[in-house]
């Protein structure tokens, strides 16, 4: 019986320092961290759409020779969204729209979706303390819901057409 004590002591000890590692990191990724998070990635994103020529992928720019990359493809028969946003993103920021379309129908509004996260997250940086207007982040949360459910709607029809 002491043995089993102890064990649910030391597990108690175990979960109590879990949690205050994860309220750490939730308080680090909430506000200004969280902001300026997405901002960098959007912005990583956006810089990389213009350097990038609409026919390469990024692994061949750098000169990798990147053997996975068509993964999905072989494995499944499914194209990869990485390769083709990619090839979409660089497209739109060549304005060559209807190659973008081409390469990923989805890939012009998350470009435009990465583009206005840009000034959206500067502005909620630069008036953090104080809230932005209630219109504008209902906007920004209706477009991000949107954006999310076309590209769950878009797999779940990709996969669809692979299993019929």
């Amino acid at each position: 019986m002491a043995w089993t004590r102890k064990w649910k002591t030391s597990a108690r000890r175990r979960m109590r320092r879990m949690n205050r590692i994860l309220r750490r990191w939730h308080r680090r990724l909430r506000g200004r961290y969280l902001h300026l998070l997405i901002l960098l990635i959007c912005l990583l994103l956006v810089i990389t759409a213009f350097v990038l020529p609409p026919d390469q992928i990024i692994a061949k720019r750098l000169g990798l020779r990147w053997h996975y990359y068509r993964f999905l493809d072989n494995a499944f028969g499914l194209r990869c969204a990485s390769c083709t946003l990619a090839r979409s993103f660089s497209a739109c920021a060549q304005a060559q729209l209807s190659q973008a379309f081409k390469h990923d129908k989805l890939g012009p509004p998350i470009f435009l979706y990465l583009i206005l996260q840009i000034p959206y997250r500067l502005w909620s940086l630069a008036k953090l303390p104080k809230r932005l207007p209630c219109s504008v982040v209902r906007i920004q949360v209706v477009y991000t819901v949107l954006i999310v459910a076309l590209i769950v709607a878009d797999w779940l029809l990709v996969l669809g057409r692979r299993v019929v």
